[in-house]
């Protein structure tokens, strides 16, 4: 499965998948693999998973928010 991630923020945003490892497409073939990928500031990053480990997951970025 193939997740487009965008960051439509000022920010950097470190997004973890939990319980599972993806490759990041770096545009010129197979990627590293992951568990962890910085998205750039008004960037997109593609991953691809393979949801092979039973049980729930979570896709979060572990930055809290200050308001």
């Amino acid at each position: 499965m193939r997740f487009e991630l965008e960051n439509k923020s000022m920010m950097a945003h470190p997004m973890h998948l939990h319980g599972y490892s993806f490759r990041v497409d770096n545009g010129i073939g197979r990627g590293p693999i992951k568990d962890t990928v910085l998205v750039e500031p008004l960037q997109k990053v593609a991953i691809d998973w393979v949801g092979d480990n039973p049980g729930s997951c979570a896709l979060n970025c572990p930055i809290k928010r200050l308001t």
